[in-house]
């Protein structure tokens, strides 16, 4: 007999489940670091050589779409999947407290949050990466390899067909706070402008009394 949990993972991807999938995906896709993992990583772009010696089963909100839009998940159990599959190869292939990592790590635990309130409990197994640069899982212990250079590991974000390190990025983020925080001034100046009139106002009124 399946449990409860089972059960949900079992269920077809239709109607308030399917709504929920499409939610998450939006979620993830539209997230502030969502750039970040929204299409299939290229080791060649990016410099990474090893990284399909390391990561064998690449996943990516682009793919989670196309197999979604093309009914390939039988269950709500293989897109879970694929969805924690994303986050897990990056925590795995990224070196900790790098911008990639970090990221990863973020959004992964609001993922998990919102699939705790689904009914769906946190895997059982989880990737740990030891100080050897080593990494393992608890449901077998077999260790990998990992990026053994920080260097050659490149955070970036794809922004339409280009590709941004973490420091365009964060420049780009820069001129956008600065277009904003202009903005903000010219709201204020122009408030300002709008309280000065009103005072001028107020005077005439006061001095066309008096002169009445």
């Amino acid at each position: 007999m399946n449990s409860p949990t089972q059960s949900i993972l079992n269920e077809k991807l239709v109607g308030e489940t399917l709504n929920k999938v499409k939610s998450m995906l939006k979620f993830l896709q539209e997230h502030e670091y969502g750039a970040l993992f929204a299409y299939p990583v290229d080791p060649v772009s990016l410099c990474i050589p090893t990284y399909f010696q390391v990561i064998k089963h690449p996943m990516d909100l682009s793919t989670i779409e196309s197999k979604l839009n093309n009914n390939q998940y039988l269950n709500l159990q293989g897109i879970v999947d694929d969805f924690r599959l994303i986050f897990n190869n990056a925590i795995v292939f990224n070196v900790p407290d790098t911008f990639v990592a970090k990221c990863s790590v973020l959004m992964k635990n609001e993922m998990e949050q919102k699939f705790a309130l689904w009914g769906i409990p946190p895997p059982t197994s989880r990737v740990i990466k030891t100080e050897g640069n080593q990494v393992y899982s608890n449901e077998n212990f077999q260790t990998v390899p990992v990026q053994n250079n920080p260097e050659e590991i490149v955070p970036f974000v794809k922004e339409g067909n280009t590709l941004k390190t973490e420091n365009q990025f964060e420049e780009k983020q820069e001129e956008k706070d600065q277009e904003v925080q202009q903005l903000e001034q010219e709201k204020e100046k122009e408030k300002e402008k709008e309280k000065e009139k009103e005072k001028e106002k107020e005077k005439e009124k006061i001095q066309n009394q008096k002169e009445n």
